[in-house]
C-alpha cells in the first residue's frame, strides 16, 4: 500500500511539474512577443504594425483635392517677390543696412537680414523625380504625425518660415499638431511676441523648457505631448516641398519599425537659394572620429531596389529631419538622456535601430530644405562626451579606431551608461562586427597595428610632426605639412598599413602618394579594400627611421622654406640625415581588445608582454571576482537596501504571482501596452463622448472602449527589473482607494490593476470606500461585480466625508501591516509594490511614493518614463509644485535605483507602515473634502522624524483630469490649517500671497498643535534649511511687499498671469484694477533690487526690455548668482523706480500694442504715472 502511494504521489510530482513548465514557456512567450513584434521583417515585407490606428472608411463624396488640402494653402505666389520660388536674393545696400546685414550674421550665422526680406510663405520649385509627383496614396490609411521643433534663441523670420512652410504643405487629415519647444530661449521676440503670434495658428502647441536642456531633451520633452501616430523631428530653419510627408508617414505605416529620413535639400545661409537634389540622395555614414559624412549610393543598394523611388536604406542619418512610429521610439529607449545640447545623438540613434533590428532609410520623394549656418550658432561642448557614450554602448572593441584618433576622448567624463547597456542587453541588439558587416561593408576599417599608427614625428625637429589640414570643401585640395605636435589625433593621426600605405583616416580614407615629378607629398582617395595598390602610393617604413617611397626612389625629408618655416619634400635618401628620421608616437593603452576584424585580430599590448599580460589579467580576475562580489554584496544590502533573498528563483517566481493573471494579450486591442487611443465618431458619437467629459473631466466614451486588463509598456529603469525580494518577509498591504461619482470604467481598471499586479502573497485587501457617490452605476452594480473578486471590499459613507475622512474610514477596517493609498483613476506598472514594501520594511518611519506616470485624459496614452523622477515642492501660497532633483540628493544617492528624498508630496498615491501612520496622528480630520492635506502631512513626516521618499522603482499610472471634477471650496481653509500648525513664523509669507486667507475660518487646531509638541516636532526653519534649501524665501521688507500701485493711474497695479503653473515666464506685465487679493498682484521689492513675483515656483524677476520698452518675467537668479542688469531696479524715496541697464523709469501706460495697460520704459520724468507705491493687504 505504502508503495502504491509512493508512486502515485511521484507520478502527481510530476504531472504538476509538467503544468509548471508549460505555465513558465507560456510566460516567456508572452513576455518576448511585444518585443519581438518590432523585429525586422525583410523575409515577410516589413515588420509587423504596432500602431492601432483607426482608419476612416472611405468616402467617396471627399474627393482627392480634400484629402491633400493643407491646414492653411499659401498666398498667391509674387514671382517679383525676394527669394520666391527658392530663388536667390541678393540685395544692394546702402553702408548701414551692411552693417545689419553682418550684425544679423554674426548673431545667428545666417543671413537674417535677407531672410527678413522673404515671405514667411514662399513657394518651391518642386523639382523632384516625376515618379513622385505621380505617386498616390491612400490617405484614409495614412497614420498621423505630430511635427516636433525644438529651437533656442532662433531668428524670427527662419522660425516662423518653418511653422508655415510645415502647415501649407501638410495634408490636414494627417497633421495632429506643431510641437515648439523652446529650449530656454532669452530673447525678448521669443516670448510674449512668439505667443501672440502662434495664438492664431491652428495645430501650433508652444511648450517651454525651465532650463537649458539641449536638443536631445527638448525633443524629447516634445515627443511626450505629441498625439500623433508618428514623431517627426524638424530643426527650426528648414522649408518643406509639397508632398513631403506622405512618403515618410506610408513607409512606416508599411514598417513601423523603420525611421526614414526626407531628403534634406541645401538652403544656402547668404542668399536663401533652394538647391533641390534632383538626382539620387546621398546616404550617411560617419568616420573613425564618430563625425557624420556624407557618402554615394553603394551599387549593392542601387542593384537592390526595384525603382528609383523606393527607399534608400542609409548606415546613419544627419539627425536634425526624420520620422519615426512614437511607438517604436518609446520600444527602441528614445534618445540618450544622458548626452548634452546636440552632437553625436544621430549616431548614437543611427546604431541603435540597426543593431536592435529595425532600419533607417531615406525617401527620395520627400524632400525637405534646411538652412546650414555658416558656422554653429552655438557651441558644442559635449560632443566629444556624446560621441564617447555611443562609442562605449554599441561599438564594443571597435571603440578603439575612435579613441586613437580622439586621444582627449580617453579623459572625457560621460556620465553612468548602465541604463544605455542594460536596454542593449533587453533587446538583445547584434555586435557592431554585425553592424559593420551587414549595413556599412562599404566603411574600410583601421587596422591601427601596435606601433604603426598615431603622430610621425620628426627626429631632427622633434617639436614637429607630420600634418594634414585640407581645406573644407576638398579633401584631397593640399599636401603633407610639418606642425608642432599637439597629441590631439585629428589631423595628425596617421596609420601605416600592412598594404604599405600611409592613411591619413581621421575624417575620410585618403592616402599619401607622390605625383611623378613632383617633390610635395599630396592625398588621394585610397582604393577600396578589395582594389590593388598603384604604385604611388606604396611606403617603405625602414629601420634606420626613414620613410621610403620605391616609385620615386625618395624620402621624406623636413627642410626649411625662404621664410624660415618648416615643411617636408621628398628628398634623396640619407639614413644619416636627422631630418630624414621618423617614428610613430602611439601611447600604448595597454587595453586588451580582440577586435573582431573581419579577417585578424589584434593583441593590443604585443606579443613580448603576452606572459606578463596573463598573469596580470588573471590577477585582474581574482581581484575582481572578489571585489564584485562584496560590492554586489554592498549594493544589496547599502545601495539598494534589498534583503537577501532566501528562496530559489523557482519559488520566487511562485511567490510573485499576482492575485489574478491578466488575460492573454490582444496586440489589435485599442489602448494596449498604454498606446494612445484616437476614433474617428460619428456626430452622435462624438456627442456622447463630449458628454462624458463634461461628466467626469475623463473622456470615459474612450475608458470604456479599452480593456479593463490592458497591459502597459515597461516604464522604469531596466535596473529594477534585477531587484530581488524576499517576499516571505516582506510586509503585507492593504490597498485602501475613496471615490466619488468615479466612472465605471476607470474605477474598474484601478481595482483590477492592483489585482493583476500585485503578488497574492503581499496583498490582504483592496478597500474600495464610496463617498457617498449617488450614480446608479456605482450602488447594485458595483456591488454584484466585486462580488466575484477575492480581496475586494466595499465600504460606504453614510454622508459625504471627502477624501481625507474617507480615506480614514477604510484605513480603519484595513488588517494589512502597511496601508497604501490609490487614487481611483491609475493604472499599476509592473513591479509596482514591492519597491514599497521593501523599502518600509528597511525604515518604518519612510512615507514612500511611486512614480506618478501620466496617462492622458483624453486619449488614455500612458506617458510614462523611466528617467529620474521629479520631486515635489511647494511655492508660498501653498500650492504643491513638481522640481527637478537638486545635485546634493542625487549625489547622496549610491544607485540610479535609490531611493530620492522629496520635501512634499502629490498626496494621491502614497505607502506608510500602518503603525507609524497612527503614531503620526494619521490624517488632520479638520480637513474637508481635499486640497492642502499633502502638505500638511509632508510637514508633520519631516518635521516629526520621518522621510519622506520617492521609489523609482515603482511606478503608477494616473489619469489627471481636464480640469476637477467637483469643487474644493475648502482646500484654502486646509491650506490654513497646516500653516497656523507647522509653519511658525513663516506663514506670514503665505498669508502676505492670500491676503483674504487671514479671514477664513480653519476650526480649532488645538489638538494638532498638541501632536507637535507631543512628537517632539521640529521648526519649521529647521525643515527649510535642512530638507528644502532649494527654496528661496522671501524678505517681505515692511513696505516692500504687496500691490505695486500707481499714483497717475490710482487705482492700478502691477499684474501678472501667466497661462499656466508650468509656464511661469515669458509674459508681460500689465496693470490691472487693484483687487488686494494678492496672488497675481503680489510682488516684492528685495534687498537685491528685484522686483520678484514669487507666489508662484519657481520664481520670476521683472525684466526692462531695452527694445520694446515693456517688462517681461524671467527667471530670478539663484542663491550665489549675480543679479543681470535688465532685472535691478531702484525704488527710489519719491516713488520713481528706476532701471537701472536703460537708465529710465517704469511709467504707467494706459494704452500699449496689446489695447492693455501696462508699465514701460520711458524718460524719467516727475509724472506721477511714474511715481510707485507698495500696498499690502492686511
Amino acid at each position: 500500500m505504502r508503495g502504491r502511494c509512493s508512486r502515485k504521489l511521484f507520478v502527481l510530482a510530476k504531472t504538476f511539474f509538467l503544468l509548471w513548465v508549460l505555465w513558465l514557456t507560456y510566460l516567456l512567450i508572452a513576455r518576448t512577443s511585444f518585443a519581438s513584434s518590432f523585429s525586422s521583417g525583410e523575409e515577410d515585407g516589413g515588420g509587423r504594425s504596432l500602431l492601432v490606428r483607426q482608419f476612416s472608411p472611405p468616402d467617396e463624396k471627399r474627393t482627392m483635392e480634400q484629402l491633400t488640402r493643407p491646414v492653411y494653402v499659401k498666398p498667391q505666389p509674387d514671382s517679383n517677390a525676394p527669394g520666391e520660388w527658392g530663388k536667390a536674393t541678393r540685395l544692394t545696400l546702402s553702408p548701414e543696412e551692411k552693417k545689419l546685414e553682418e550684425d544679423s550674421v554674426e548673431r545667428y550665422a545666417i543671413n537674417i537680414y535677407v531672410s527678413d526680406k522673404i515671405s514667411l510663405h514662399r513657394h518651391i520649385q518642386d523639382h523632384r523625380m516625376a515618379e513622385c509627383k505621380a505617386k498616390r496614396f491612400d490617405y484614409h490609411r495614412l497614420p498621423t504625425t505630430s511635427v516636433i521643433i525644438a529651437f533656442y534663441n532662433e531668428a524670427w523670420s527662419t522660425l516662423l518660415r518653418t511653422i508655415h512652410s510645415v502647415l501649407e504643405s501638410t495634408p490636414a487629415v494627417l497633421l495632429r499638431e506643431i510641437i515648439l519647444i523652446d529650449d530656454f530661449s532669452d530673447r525678448g521676440y521669443l516670448k510674449s511676441q512668439l505667443e501672440d503670434y502662434i495664438s492664431n495658428l491652428q495645430r501650433v502647441r508652444l511648450i517651454r523648457t525651465n532650463k537649458r536642456e539641449g536638443l536631445v531633451r527638448a525633443r524629447l520633452i516634445g515627443a511626450t505631448y505629441a498625439t500623433g501616430d508618428v514623431l517627426t523631428f524638424l530643426d527650426c530653419h528648414c522649408e518643406c516641398v509639397p508632398g513631403w510627408i506622405e512618403p515618410l508617414l506610408e513607409r512606416i505605416g508599411q514598417n513601423e519599425s523603420t525611421i526614414v529620413c526626407p531628403v534634406i535639400d541645401t538652403i544656402d545661409w547668404n542668399t536663401f537659394e533652394y538647391y533641390m537634389q534632383t538626382d539620387e540622395p546621398m546616404i550617411g555614414g560617419f568616420d573613425w572620429r564618430l563625425t557624420f559624412q556624407w557618402h554615394s549610393v553603394p551599387e549593392v543598394d542601387r542593384r537592390r531596389r526595384k525603382s528609383r523611388i523606393e527607399p534608400i536604406r542609409s548606415p546613419t542619418m544627419a539627425g536634425g529631419l526624420f520620422a519615426v512610429s512614437k511607438a517604436y521610439f518609446e520600444y527602441l529607449g528614445t534618445y540618450d538622456m544622458g548626452m548634452e545640447v546636440w552632437g553625436g545623438e544621430n549616431l548614437e540613434l543611427s546604431f541603435r535601430v540597426w543593431q536592435c533590428g529595425g532600419s533607417l532609410e531615406i525617401h527620395p520623394c520627400s524632400h525637405v530644405g534646411h538652412v546650414f549656418p555658416k558656422k554653429a550658432p552655438y557651441a558644442r561642448p559635449n560632443f566629444l562626451q556624446n560621441t564617447v557614450r555611443a562609442a562605449e554602448v554599441w561599438m564594443d572593441s571597435y571603440k578603439m579606431h575612435f579613441y586613437n584618433r580622439n586621444p582627449p576622448a580617453k579623459k572625457e567624463t560621460y556620465g553612468d551608461i548602465s541604463q544605455r547597456v542594460l536596454l542593449r542587453q533587453r533587446l538583445k541588439c547584434h555586435s557592431f562586427d554585425w553592424y559593420l558587416k551587414n549595413i556599412y561593408p562599404d566603411l574600410h576599417v583601421p587596422e591601427d597595428r601596435d606601433g604603426w599608427h598615431g603622430a610621425v614625428r620628426n627626429s631632427g625637429f622633434r617639436s614637429e610632426c607630420l600634418d594634414y589640414n585640407a581645406p573644407e570643401h576638398s579633401a584631397t585640395g593640399s599636401h603633407l605639412s610639418l606642425f608642432s605636435c599637439h597629441g590631439q589625433g585629428g589631423n595628425q593621426y596617421f596609420e601605416y598599413t600592412s598594404q604599405k600605405e600611409i592613411r591619413f583616416n581621421s575624417i575620410t580614407e585618403l592616402c599619401a602618394e607622390v605625383a611623378e615629378g613632383q617633390t610635395t607629398i599630396g592625398m588621394r582617395p585610397c582604393p577600396h579594400d578589395r582594389e590593388p595598390r598603384p604604385p604611388n602610393i606604396i611606403w617603405e617604413f625602414r629601420e634606420d627611421g626613414t620613410i621610403y617611397h620605391p616609385h620615386s626612389d625618395s624620402c621624406i625629408a623636413l627642410y626649411h622654406t625662404a621664410e624660415g618655416r618648416s615643411d617636408v619634400q621628398m628628398r634623396k635618401c640619407n639614413p644619416g640625415d636627422k631630418n630624414q628620421l621618423w617614428k610613430f608616437e602611439w601611447k600604448r593603452s595597454c587595453l586588451v581588445s580582440s577586435l573582431p576584424k573581419r579577417n585578424d585580430t589584434m593583441a593590443v599590448c604585443g606579443r613580448r608582454n603576452r606572459p606578463k599580460l596573463i598573469v596580470c589579467l588573471f590577477g585582474v580576475f581574482v581581484f575582481g571576482y572578489f571585489f564584485f562580489l562584496k560590492q554586489n554584496s554592498d549594493d544589496i544590502n547599502e545601495t539598494n537596501k534589498r534583503a537577501a533573498p532566501v528562496q530559489s528563483q523557482e519559488e520566487n517566481e511562485k511567490l510573485k504571482r499576482p492575485v489574478y493573471e491578466k488575460p492573454l494579450m490582444d496586440m489589435n486591442a485599442i489602448g494596449e501596452m498604454g498606446r494612445a487611443v484616437k476614433m474617428n465618431l460619428n456626430e452622435e458619437e462624438k456627442r456622447k463622448e463630449e458628454e462624458s467629459i463634461k461628466i467626469h473631466q475623463i473622456n470615459t466614451y474612450v475608458s470604456d472602449k479599452i480593456s479593463l486588463h490592458r497591459r502597459l509598456a515597461e516604464r522604469w529603469n531596466p535596473l529594477c527589473r534585477d531587484l530581488k525580494y524576499d517576499y516571505r518577509h516582506l510586509p503585507t498591504t492593504s490597498v485602501v482607494i475613496a471615490f466619488y461619482n468615479e466612472a465605471w470604467s476607470t474605477l474598474l481598471r484601478t481595482v483590477h490593476s492592483v489585482l493583476e499586479t500585485s503578488p497574492d502573497i503581499l496583498l490582504k485587501e483592496v478597500v474600495l470606500v464610496d463617498d457617498y457617490s449617488d450614480r446608479e452605476h456605482l450602488k447594485q452594480p458595483l456591488e454584484d461585480y466585486i462580488s466575484g473578486l477575492r480581496k475586494v471590499r466595499l465600504i460606504r459613507a453614510s454622508k459625504r466625508e471627502g477624501l481625507v475622512r474617507a480615506r480614514l474610514l477604510g484605513a480603519s477596517i484595513t488588517t494589512g501591516d502597511v496601508l497604501t493609498f490609490l487614487d481611483c483613476h491609475c493604472e499599476c506598472h509592473e513591479g509596482w509594490l514591492e519597491p514599497l514594501l521593501h523599502r518600509i520594511k528597511e525604515e518604518p518611519s519612510a512615507v514612500v511614493c511611486p512614480v506618478i506616470d501620466v496617462i492622458d485624459w483624453n486619449t488614455f496614452q500612458y506617458l510614462g518614463n523611466s528617467g529620474e523622477p521629479q520631486i515635489g515642492g511647494f511655492d508660498w501660497r501653498l500650492v504643491f509644485t513638481w522640481h527637478t532633483v537638486p545635485a546634493s540628493e542625487q549625489l547622496r544617492r549610491r544607485s540610479p535605483i535609490d531611493v530620492i528624498r522629496s520635501p512634499t508630496m502629490a498626496g494621491g498615491l502614497f505607502a506608510v507602515s500602518k503603525n507609524y501612520f497612527h503614531y503620526l496622528g494619521t490624517y488632520d480630520t479638520g480637513m474637508e473634502v481635499w486640497g492642502g492635506e499633502n502638505l500638511e502631512f509632508s510637514f508633520r513626516i519631516w518635521q516629526c522624524g520621518g522621510s519622506l521618499e520617492i521609489h523609482p522603482c515603482s511606478h503608477v499610472g494616473h489619469v489627471f483630469p481636464k480640469k476637477a471634477p467637483y469643487l474644493r471650496s475648502k482646500a484654502l481653509a486646509n491650506s490654513v490649517r497646516a500653516a497656523e500648525v507647522w509653519m511658525d513664523e513663516y506663514k506670514e509669507l503665505f498669508y502676505h500671497r492670500n491676503p483674504h486667507a487671514r479671514l477664513e475660518a480653519y476650526g480649532d487646531v488645538t489638538d494638532r498643535r498638541k501632536l507637535k509638541q507631543k512628537l517632539g516636532c521640529k521648526s519649521f526653519k529647521w525643515y527649510l534649511e535642512n530638507v528644502y534649501p532649494d527654496i528661496h524665501v522671501p524678505e517681505d521688507k515692511p513696505g516692500m511687499f504687496g500691490m505695486l500701485r500707481n499714483r497717475g493711474m490710482a487705482n492700478y497695479c502691477f499684474d501678472y498671469n501667466p497661462p499656466d503653473d508650468n509656464n511661469v515666464v515669458g509674459h508681460r506685465v500689465i496693470l490691472y484694477p487693484c483687487h488686494g487679493m494678492g496672488q497675481n498682484q503680489f510682488f516684492e521689492y528685495s534687498s537685491s533690487n528685484e522686483l520678484r513675483y514669487n507666489t508662484r515656483e519657481p520664481e520670476g524677476c521683472a525684466v526692462g526690455d531695452a527694445v520694446s520698452t515693456y517688462l517681461t518675467v524671467h527667471l530670478c537668479k539663484k542663491f550665489g548668482e549675480h543679479v543681470p542688469e535688465d532685472q535691478k531696479f531702484v525704488l527710489q524715496e519719491d516713488g520713481t523706480l528706476y532701471h537701472v541697464m536703460t537708465q529710465k523709469c517704469v511709467q504707467a501706460v494706459d494704452k500699449t500694442d496689446s489695447g492693455n495697460p501696462a508699465p514701460a520704459l520711458r524718460a524719467c520724468s516727475n509724472s506721477a504715472h511714474q511715481k510707485w507705491f507698495f500696498v499690502e493687504r492686511t
